[in-house]
């Protein structure tokens, strides 16, 4: 009789429905811009990375405030924004920094030559990828380094994902 209940057993056990065998567990990752800060994700997943490791991962492209209302809500699990996340769970937002895939900043501060140093910017307009994001922090924190009050001192615009090949085309003076 126990060896009939433990067949019993294993049989029941084998018909529950579970996981398909090799299958990938689906994950939705946001980034903004494509830029030097995403490019591990990228290449993660051209590489098949991800599928390596049993995950289906789709990278999506998204603006900072959606990024930060998708996670709330659970559209996306993930994202690779690092200071918005920070600043929505000092907010006390239900949402977590894990790790960061750099130890430092990617960002550059670019002019034109005939600028020979950030206080010459004074009075100009600069171009960052978007409003919120981590490039306008580390811009603004960048400028402030130079003496410059960048709420009195500077103008910035948004240029989006690809803001070098959008400042040259509209005389902007500085590029982040």
């Amino acid at each position: 009789m126990k060896k009939i209940g433990s067949w019993l057993f294993i049989l029941l056990v084998s018909c529950v429905p579970g996981k398909e065998v090799g299958g990938a567990d689906k994950i939705r990752i946001s980034v903004t811009n494509p830029n030097m800060s995403f490019l591990p994700s990228g290449v993660a997943l051209k590489k098949g990375f991800f599928k390596d490791e049993g995950l289906d991962v789709e990278i999506i492209r998204m603006n900072v405030p959606n990024i930060i209302t998708a996670l709330v809500t659970g559209d996306i699990g993930y994202t690779l924004l690092f200071g918005s996340v920070v600043r929505g769970a000092l907010r006390g937002m239900p949402m977590r920094a894990l790790a960061s895939l750099l130890d430092g900043s990617t960002h550059a501060l670019v002019a034109r030559p005939e600028y020979k140093s950030g206080k010459e910017l004074r009075g100009k307009t600069v171009g960052i990828g978007n409003f919120g994001g981590t490039d306008e922090v580390a811009g603004r924190m960048m400028l402030k380094s130079f003496g410059l009050d960048t709420e009195k001192d500077l103008r910035f615009i948004a240029l989006g994902p690809w803001c070098g090949q959008t400042a040259s085309s509209v005389r902007i003076k500085k590029v982040l």
